[in-house]
């Protein structure tokens, strides 16, 4: 027995600790165990050399594939973006797809999506996630999403500003669409939305009951930022109420339009203790199972970008996120790729792993931020291949939200 390659090894606190980043897998270790995985790390271990103290351990890393005789399987791109039309009737400050809207004008066919939706099946893609610009610009989209559902998409979702729904038939979208997402940064009269978006609170919560009404969930994904994060015990009180679910996001700002919105380190410390009172949690994506909560630590040296999701654009080009859509970054082209061609792309994509971050590699507590967002990462350093000490500008966030989790752990907390 010997441990496979990509395990990791690292403390939790003081605890010795081996972790698993194909699952996610985290176990400490005793004074015993430490000196097994030691050796299991440099040799093969024959089972009679373990000791009686060490069998219960083993027994866990055989079955959560720390071993190099029985690894885990690689991740596969489960979920895919794919941003249907450049056009929106908004503009946000903030959008992560503002910048790429101004360079693209022709709005692709449904043929030419459904190719891409074909491509993204091949790939392996679990749950497609439908964005823009805003999808119901589009007229066909009841179309696109049976297409969707012909090919083998087992969930699709369709990431709205709400706006203008009230001009789609929702019910046409009942058994081929789980979820409608619905993007804001307010849901009370009181708010102000800093993000440009001329919507009523009570307009959203109108559109939830139609989606409700249609037969489809309705997801409200908050765009978090330092005007609105001390209201999320209001927010999640209300999707209770209410009956939706609901996720946050951190807004993520690439122009000076948006200095006024970036979180301070005190502010990240405290949207921290707020998120862990409430055990939720904040993704850069649409988390279709609603919130994302923090019940346990997990083991992770990338933020999944490019290896458990990808975005198409609107000219078909291939990025290793929605976040990502950056001409050096390039995949391939879902209108003429096909999803094998893709994957070796993926394979040879030089993503960084969380040890070839300068600004992360001597971090104690790397292994259980991933590095944190990759897109953040790398407008702030000015370059994905940039060699400054750069990291993710909201570290600050993961250190003390994974500080106060590890106090928990180890029951300080």
């Amino acid at each position: 027995m010997r441990l496979a390659d990509y395990v990791v090894r690292f403390s939790l606190g003081t605890i010795p600790t081996v972790g698993n980043p194909r699952t996610g897998a985290i176990v400490g270790l005793t004074p015993d165990g430490q000196t097994l995985v030691e050796s299991m790390s440099r040799c093969d271990i024959e089972p009679a050399e373990v000791p009686a103290s060490c069998l219960q351990l083993v027994d866990y890393l055989q079955c959560h594939g720390f071993l190099a005789d029985n690894d885990s399987a690689a991740p596969v791109v489960t979920s895919a973006y794919l941003h249907v039309t450049p056009q929106c009737n908004f503009s946000c400050i903030g959008c992560y797809s503002g910048s790429d809207r101004m360079a693209h004008y022709c709005v692709p066919t449904v043929d030419q999506l459904t190719v891409a939706i074909n491509m993204l099946a091949q790939l392996g893609v679990q749950e497609l996630i439908y964005s823009g610009g805003e999808p119901f610009m589009r007229e066909d989209m009841a179309l696109l999403v049976r297409r969707a559902a012909y090919h083998g998409i087992p969930r699709q979702t369709i990431i709205t500003n709400g706006s203008l729904l009230s001009k789609h038939c929702l019910t046409s979208f009942r058994g081929f669409v789980q979820t409608v997402a619905l993007s804001c940064d307010r849901l009370f009269d009181d708010e102000i939305s800093y993000l440009g978006r001329d919507i009523s609170a009570a307009d959203y919560l109108v559109t939830c009951d139609a989606v409700c009404a249609a037969g489809l969930r309705p997801h409200i994904l908050l765009t978090l930022h330092p005007k609105n994060y001390l209201n999320i015990p209001r927010y999640l009180a209300l999707a209770d109420e209410r009956g939706f679910t609901i996720g946050f996001s951190l807004l993520s700002c690439i122009s000076s339009e948006c200095h006024d919105l970036v979180f301070t380190d005190e502010q990240l410390q405290e949207l921290a203790e707020i998120l862990m009172s409430e055990q939720v949690g904040v993704g850069d994506y649409a988390e279709s199972s609603g919130c994302t909560h923090l019940h346990g630590l997990t083991c992770v040296t990338y933020c999944g970008a490019g290896r458990r999701c990808v975005s198409v654009s609107y000219d078909g080009t291939i990025y290793p996120c929605h976040m990502l859509h950056i001409p050096e970054l390039r995949v391939g082209n879902a209108f003429v790729d096909s999803g094998e061609d893709v994957r070796k792309g993926l394979a040879s994509h030089p993503l960084q792993s969380v040890d070839e971050v300068p600004g992360c590699k001597s971090c104690d507590i790397r292994y259980l931020c991933g590095g944190g967002c990759r897109a953040r990462m790398m407008h702030a350093s000015g370059s994905w291949f940039s060699n400054r000490s750069s990291c993710d500008p909201y570290c600050m966030f993961y250190q003390h939200v994974i500080g106060l989790q590890i106090d928990r752990v180890l029951g300080k907390g």
